[in-house]
């Protein structure tokens, strides 16, 4: 990625932001290396295109829409930090803006890691979140 200028950089992230943000679940993915790990919010790290693509399926059934508002970026080497507001349309057709953080860990292209920090208890009610949104039961979130 030594070789990937800063027009490569702006191409990654809103491509990958505009799959995320039409709910496009299999572009998406594709923009992962096969062993990817992500870890949104204060759900527990999903490993693996197969299972990224069945966790980000079922956050994007629960939700109506979002859209992504880049507030700032950092680059160091491979790593990318991304600051947002984050702009979901609830199923019932609410809408919520929230603050974000995400780090992605670029391998070859695509990203290797990629973690989200970000409190969704707004977007959901009490034990509704999907799996991807969810600590696991009794962990610290």
């Amino acid at each position: 990625m030594e070789d990937w200028t800063e027009d490569d950089w702006m191409e990654w992230v809103e491509q990958t932001y505009e799959a995320l943000d039409e709910k496009d679940v299999d572009t998406f993915v594709a923009r992962l290396t096969p062993g990817a790990t992500v870890r949104f919010g204060n759900g527990e790290p999903v490993a693996g295109r197969v299972a990224i693509r069945e966790a980000f399926g079922e956050f994007f059934d629960a939700i109506g829409a979002m859209s992504h508002a880049f507030t700032s970026q950092l680059r160091v080497d491979d790593t990318l930090v991304i600051e947002e507001m984050v702009a979901f349309t609830r199923r019932d057709g609410t809408a919520v803006v929230l603050p974000a953080a995400t780090v992605c860990e670029l391998t070859q292209g695509k990203a290797d890691r990629m973690q989200t920090y970000i409190d969704v208890s707004p977007l959901f009610t009490h034990g509704h979140a999907p799996a991807l949104c969810r600590a696991r039961e009794g962990a610290i979130a």
